[in-house]
């Protein structure tokens, strides 16, 4: 199956795993495949494997990873071996978004504001190699704004999971209904 048959599913609904997107000529390709108007799309998996060369650029891996903006209503996103440099700007409109999973995104430097979500309830990120640090802006606070904190700006994250951040460091979590928060393989950590 192509990605622009996609269009012509428009009762798609739970599942869907996108794999090799690395692979794709252009935006546009994705584009037709309308995966914003698959409404009773509840769970979306994007790998960016590549088996062409020469390998995309940053600048053209985002362009993709902005072109498959999911319905608003999906609930578990996965987005894995992605090395754009920056997350696209739809993924703080899933507001019922409740399971984020960030995996092998090894060139994103900074996280998404995943504060503004209010119904992430787990988030998972593992291989984020460049990321340094956790900060306000990740919880969706403003610069220049007194911190929050994570409970009050995302009251219902039960699980924080964070695995081989190299050179990571500091967290900012001052959530206590975090009853999962995994910090793995973390080196040069600091208060």
């Amino acid at each position: 199956m192509k990605l622009v048959d996609l269009a012509m599913l428009e009762h798609l609904q739970g599942f869907l795993c996108v794999r090799g997107i690395g692979n794709i000529e252009a935006a546009g390709e994705v584009e037709k495949a309308k995966l914003r108007n698959k409404q009773s799309l509840t769970d979306l998996k994007l790998n960016f494997s590549q088996d062409t060369e020469p390998h995309k650029t940053e600048h053209e891996l985002e362009v993709l990873l902005e072109a498959f903006q999911p319905p608003p209503n999906l609930k578990y996103l996965q987005i894995s071996t992605y090395n754009g440099a920056t997350f696209p700007n739809w993924m703080v409109s899933l507001v019922n978004l409740r399971c984020l999973t960030l995996f092998s995104c090894a060139n994103c430097e900074f996280l998404p504001p995943l504060g503004r979500l209010p119904s992430l309830e787990i988030l998972h990120m593992f291989h984020m190699d460049k990321v340094e640090e956790v900060g306000h802006e990740f919880l969706g606070v403003e610069t220049g704004r007194k911190a929050l904190g994570l409970a009050t700006i995302s009251p219902h994250v039960a699980a924080l999971r964070l695995k081989l951040w190299w050179e990571f460091q500091s967290l900012f979590c001052s959530h206590d209904k975090v009853k999962h928060q995994v910090v793995q393989y973390c080196l040069m950590i600091q208060p």
